[in-house]
C-alpha cells in the first residue's frame, strides 16, 4: 500500500532509532483527531521534529492528487533562522518519498517558504531585493545543497526565462531543485500552493486579510482545501504579551478557517504543557494531550 511504501522509504536507513515518545507521537498524529492538539515536549535534540514531520509527510503523502495544490500543513515558527533550519530538514526528509510517490501515481511533495526573504516574483529585481548575487548568480539563503552541503544559486537565465529552479554551486554535484519540489516566489506560492507551507506567526498576521495570499491559509476555500495540521514550533516562546498577541492571532485564523484542524506544538521547556498549549490555542484541556519522555528505551525500526 502508498502508506507502507512511504514509511519505508522515510526509515530507509537502518540505524535509525525512534523513542518511545516519538513513537506515541506518531500514533497520536496519524489518527488526526479534529480540533485536537498533541503538545511534544522533550530536550533541545532528543527527536521533537522528527516525531511531527514523520507521521504529517505520510498524511500528506496521502493527500496528494495531481495537478491540485493547496496547503495541507502550515508550520510556523517564531524565529526565521529555526524555520530555515527545520524546512531544509524537512525537504531533505520529504525527498526521500519521490519514488514511492511516483511509483503510486502521485507527484512529489511540494514544499514552500512565506516569510521575508521569499522573492515576489522571478525577475531580476524582485530577487536581487532580497537575496544575495554569488558567482554571477543569486544565493538561496534558506539552506544549501541537501546532497553535498553546497551552496544552491538561481541563475540569472532561469529567472530571465521565469524558471524557479535551483542549482547546486558545485561542478561536481548534479542537484537540481525545480518547481516540482519547492517553491521559489510569494507569485507562485500564490497560484500553486504547496503541500507544506513554513511560515511566521507575524506573516499569517499580516496575510489573513490579504485576497492574494489568505488562500495559503486556507481562507475562502472549500472544505476539502484547508489545512489539515498546524503545527507551531518553540511553543514556548508564546509567553507574555507576545504569547498572548499570537493566542489572539491563532484564534482568528481558527475563527475564519471554519474546519477542523489538528494543533501540535514543540517546546523543550515547557512545564504544564497541557494547560499550556490549550491556552494557547483555544482548545479545551480534554482535547490536548502532553508527550514526553518517559524512559530512556528506545526500539529500532524493523
Amino acid at each position: 500500500s502508498l502508506r507502507k511504501d512511504l514509511w519505508k522509504s522515510l526509515t530507509e536507513d537502518t540505524s535509525m532509532q525512534l523513542a518511545a515518545f516519538q513513537e506515541r507521537s506518531i500514533l497520536r498524529l496519524l489518527e488526526e483527531i479534529p480540533n485536537s492538539g498533541t503538545i511534544i515536549t522533550a530536550g533541545t535534540g532528543s527527536g521533537k521534529t522528527l516525531a511531527y514531520y514523520l507521521p504529517i509527510l505520510l498524511r500528506v503523502g496521502d493527500l496528494i492528487q495531481a495537478n491540485k495544490y493547496w496547503v495541507k500543513a502550515l508550520s510556523i515558527y517564531p524565529r526565521t533562522e529555526l524555520l530555515k533550519d527545520q524546512l531544509a530538514e524537512t525537504f531533505k526528509r520529504s525527498r526521500m518519498l519521490d519514488r514511492a510517490l511516483i511509483d503510486n501515481n502521485k507527484r512529489p511533495i511540494l514544499m514552500g517558504a512565506f516569510f521575508g526573504s521569499t522573492p515576489t516574483k522571478a525577475d531580476f529585481n524582485s530577487v536581487n531585493f532580497k537575496w544575495d548575487r554569488l558567482r554571477g548568480s543569486f544565493h538561496c539563503p534558506w539552506f544549501s545543497c541537501p546532497k553535498c552541503g553546497g551552496n544552491l544559486i538561481w541563475r540569472d537565465e532561469d529567472i530571465n526565462n521565469q524558471l524557479e529552479r535551483l542549482n547546486c554551486i558545485q561542478v561536481s554535484c548534479d542537484t537540481i531543485i525545480d518547481e516540482t519540489q519547492l517553491v521559489l516566489t510569494r507569485s507562485s506560492l500564490a497560484k500553486n500552493p504547496p503541500d507544506l507551507l513554513f511560515t511566521t506567526t507575524e506573516m499569517l498576521n499580516q496575510r489573513m486579510s490579504d485576497i492574494e495570499y489568505r488562500k495559503l491559509f486556507g481562507l475562502g476555500l472549500s472544505s476539502n482545501q484547508k489545512p489539515r495540521f498546524i503545527l507551531l514550533d518553540e511553543a514556548h516562546t508564546y509567553a507574555g504579551i507576545n504569547g498572548a498577541q499570537a493566542a489572539l492571532v491563532l484564534r482568528r485564523w481558527r475563527h475564519l478557517l471554519n474546519a477542523p484542524v489538528t494543533w501540535c506544538g514543540l517546546s523543550a521547556t515547557l512545564n504544564e504543557g497541557t494547560r499550556f498549549f490549550s491556552e494557547l490555542v483555544g482548545l479545551n484541556t480534554e482535547r490536548v494531550l502532553e508527550i514526553k519522555p518517559e524512559t530512556l528505551n528506545q526500539f529500532m525500526i524493523s
